[in-house]
């Protein structure tokens, strides 16, 4: 229970459990900054994963998921002040993604929840597709993470050259800032960035192997090289 200043970065809060507020971390005043990090798998009757009683919760590059809470608020229950950029709520297995009760969120951009219930708008979105994977530890630097999979809309989230100021935190995808496994955002440099704690790489793009731009065309010849094409021998590549 936190009633000062609390600073999370690059680090997972999973497995905890409370009676009644704050699974993973119950919050009752001052401020919370939560960056870069994985707030997963934990229980409660109000704000499974995070409780914000009355403080100032900063969320930037974050995952919420497989939080449960037994009656409201199954990622983050909040009745104080709230920013989010960049952060995914998914497969909160009761009581919603997010509760905002009396309190006031601030969605600074891209950030994305799998069903309606945090009413996010502009550049974020609700009843998103975010294919993660189970919690799993990575080899290095071994955290224990959430990473989407083919196919997540958080993969690709937020363009090139963003920068947003989330309340005295910055989120930059410009491979100025890392990710909670300390891989660059983007990965690659000019590509769009993934939303949540880990960065994925953007797959290439080869659309029918008719391609009418020189980044397209790129693309193509990267598949055909790593044997990713639908020809087993040899690939055609026609300009459009």
């Amino acid at each position: 229970y936190n009633n000062g200043n609390l600073t999370l970065t690059n680090s997972t809060v999973s497995g905890n459990s409370a009676t009644n507020y704050g699974g993973g971390i119950n919050f009752g005043s001052g401020t919370l900054t939560v960056i870069n990090s994985t707030i997963s798998g934990n229980t409660a009757n109000y704000g499974g994963g995070i409780r914000n009683e009355g403080g100032t919760l900063t969320a930037t590059n974050s995952t919420f998921s497989d939080n449960e809470a037994t009656i409201s608020g199954g990622g983050m229950y909040n009745s104080g002040t709230m920013y989010l950029a960049g952060t995914i709520f998914a497969n909160s297995t009761s009581g919603g993604n997010c509760v905002n009760n009396g309190g006031t969120l601030t969605d600074n951009g891209y950030n994305l929840s799998d069903d309606a219930s945090c009413g996010f708008s502009g550049t974020s979105a609700n009843n998103a597709t975010l294919n993660l994977s189970a919690l799993s530890v990575t080899t290095t630097p071994g955290q224990q993470v959430h990473t989407p999979q083919a196919g997540s809309d958080a993969i690709g989230a937020i363009p090139y050259g963003t920068t947003i100021n989330n309340n005295g935190v910055t989120l930059a995808c410009n491979q100025t800032t890392t990710d909670q496994l300390g891989a660059d955002r983007p990965i690659t440099a000019l590509t769009a960035c993934t939303a949540g704690a880990v960065e994925v790489e953007m797959p290439p793009i080869c659309p029918a192997w008719t391609v009418t731009t020189a980044a397209e065309l790129s693309d193509c010849i990267t598949l055909a090289n790593n044997n990713e094409s639908p020809s087993p021998t040899a690939d055609t590549i026609t300009l459009g």
